[in-house]
């Protein structure tokens, strides 16, 4: 209750306050699909930052509490046909690389210490971003891999010892992917 005053408070007051939602939308499916929900977002001026992630399917929005709520966003993306819930998962889990590496240790695991951007121009979908993923799993030295389908930029975390950017360069040029090391 009193923390509820507080903010009640600062908004009569006239601050603003940033907001986070992220929301789980089962029928964003491509690009053209997460493009149009940034759209719908940016239509209202109290948006300040949207993550799109295709492969998880969630939108992490930061917005101007004063201006909107998560309930109108969330009812803007519902009227442009986007099954828009409210989701309690982690956008970007920020221990994942620490409990992976000391999981590895433990095991005696490969640990993923090195990170490189791939930039893949000829991926043009979530079915081409998908062959993507399954082309650099391949390989056990590959851990984390995240794709960013609108700047067609492919982050991997990998081993050193096992594996180089130039043979997942290889690899995805086999699976007919323009590949190259990003600038």
């Amino acid at each position: 209750m009193r923390l509820q005053c507080t903010l009640m408070a600062l908004l009569l007051a006239g601050s603003a306050m940033a907001g986070d939602v992220t929301f789980k939308i089962s029928n964003m499916h491509c690009g053209g699909c997460a493009n149009k929900v940034k759209t719908i977002l940016n239509a209202t001026e109290a948006v300040s930052n949207i993550d799109v992630n295709l492969e998880t399917k969630l939108v992490k929005v930061t917005f101007d509490d004063s201006k909107t709520t998560a309930k109108k966003l969330q009812k803007a993306l519902k009227e442009g046909k986007y099954e828009a819930e409210v989701s309690q998962e982690a956008f970007a889990p920020t221990s994942a690389h620490n409990k992976q590496a000391q999981v590895a240790d433990e095991a005696n695991l490969p640990v993923y210490d090195s990170n490189v951007t791939l930039e893949i121009p000829n991926m043009r979908c979530g079915g081409c971003a998908r062959r993507v993923k399954n082309t650099l799993n391949t390989t056990e030295a590959v851990g984390k891999i995240d794709i960013d389908l609108q700047t067609k930029l492919v982050k991997v975390n990998y081993n050193e010892k096992k594996t180089s950017p130039s043979a997942m360069i290889a690899l995805l040029k086999e699976a007919k992917f323009e590949a190259s090391q990003a600038k």
